[in-house]
């Protein structure tokens, strides 16, 4: 049987999708070359610091997750899409935060599609 979604539905997918990219995009660009041009750089929860960043289940989930991405991370990051998302970016201490996370980066790329 067809299974027939909203438009609504397919959207919040695709913003939820690519979210969790730019996440393991930042967290890939972090571990490998110490800074990020996308995203937040990710920091693990300590001495009561809540942390940011891509969250794993656990060390295997994240090896699974950056093994099967790493290629396409790769591939974007010569990109324009890249340079677009990277342009729009708005870190917190930047600007005043927006939504809960303080920064909002699919608002940015609907504004350059």
């Amino acid at each position: 049987m067809q299974l027939k979604y909203g438009e609504s539905l397919i959207r919040l997918r695709f913003i939820d999708y690519m979210t969790r990219f730019v996440s393991l995009a930042a967290y890939y660009e972090c571990e490998r070359f110490g800074s990020t041009r996308v995203g937040y750089p990710t920091m693990e929860y300590k001495e009561g610091r809540l942390g940011s960043g891509a969250v794993f289940a656990d060390e295997a989930a994240k090896t699974r997750e950056m093994a099967s991405n790493y290629k396409r991370i790769e591939a974007w990051r010569g990109s324009e899409g890249y340079e677009i998302a990277a342009r729009v970016s708005v870190r917190p201490s930047e600007t005043p935060a927006r939504g809960l996370n303080g920064w909002s980066l699919t608002a940015g790329l609907a504004e350059n599609i």
